[in-house]
């Protein structure tokens, strides 16, 4: 798929709003949003709409009405196969890398128990 369609489905995607999958921008906005020219739009909605991934329904004096139809990305436990938002990735420091950050050790805490 050629890279304007592309940026035309995630420009549609965030105008998605909550659980649906229905948004109406026209396609001025969606060229802005894209930095396409209103054509390439027009053209990425029918490559869009051929390969199924949208729906589009025509409505008279207002903009078209977009279904996407995207299936859902699975999320695996493990993180291998698929990315999941709720895994981070944490490098160790490397001296090799960026400013150098001196580990300092936590500071010990002293109880200090109330008199009776």
């Amino acid at each position: 798929m050629a890279a304007p369609a592309k940026f035309v489905l995630v420009a549609l995607a965030e105008h998605v709003s909550g659980e649906g999958r229905e948004c109406w921008p026209s396609v001025s906005r969606l060229a802005r949003m894209t930095g396409c020219a209103e054509r390439t739009v027009q053209r990425a909605l029918r490559t869009l709409e051929a390969a199924g991934l949208i729906r589009v329904e025509q409505r008279a004096g207002r903009p078209a009405l977009y279904s996407l139809n995207l299936p859902p990305t699975p999320v695996r436990e493990s993180g291998v196969g698929g990315w999941d938002p709720r895994q981070r990735v944490v490098h160790p420091p490397s001296e090799s890398r960026g400013t150098p950050v001196r580990m300092t050790p936590e500071p010990e805490r002293t109880v200090r128990e109330p008199k009776h």
